[in-house]
């Protein structure tokens, strides 16, 4: 991942959220799904431009407004610290993760790209086919902590998941 980039983004998005704080604030009177999801966006795109704006006044540098919008996600899933981990992934990998609600599932999908050397197309393979549930499914099936703490255990999911997929 571009580390200016993160730096960057994290130097300003306190600063603007500080900014806008009200601009999330209060009721949306819509009452239906659609509306308060389309008020909500407006007003992020609102605030990403503001940061977009700020982030060019301060660095000098220009972000495209999927990637602020990631950055956002980021800051707002790790606010205090961020994994190192994650961080050390290539930013298409992040990107993907940062879409996961769980933080057991981020760490999870984290951890294997990292022993695996995963590209964004195998991530999002396992993802979509729920290895996550899959792993935790054989974790309350497997009684014997040794089988289920030896080496082999994901290395075998993955392919059996992988000769499941090709069967189909």
């Amino acid at each position: 991942m571009d580390n200016i980039m993160l730096e960057h983004i994290m130097d300003v998005l306190p600063t603007v959220l500080e900014k806008n704080k009200n601009l999330f604030s209060g009721k949306v009177r819509k009452n239906n799904w659609y509306q308060k999801r389309k008020s909500f966006l407006e007003k992020n795109a609102r605030f990403l431009k503001s940061v977009r704006q700020e982030v060019l006044k301060k660095y000098d540098e220009d972000y495209v407004e999927d990637e602020l919008f990631a950055m956002q996600k980021l800051y707002l899933l790790y606010p205090d610290t961020l994994p190192k981990k994650l961080l050390s992934l290539p930013w298409e990998l992040i990107k993907i993760i940062l879409n996961l609600y769980s933080v057991e599932k981020r760490k999870f999908y984290t951890d294997l790209a990292l022993q695996f050397q995963w590209d964004s197309s195998k991530l999002e393979f396992y993802i979509l086919n729920d290895l996550y549930e899959k792993y935790l499914s054989l974790i309350s099936e497997i009684n014997d902590y040794r089988v289920l703490t030896s080496k082999n255990v994901i290395p075998r999911l993955l392919e059996i998941q992988t000769l499941l997929y090709e069967e189909l």
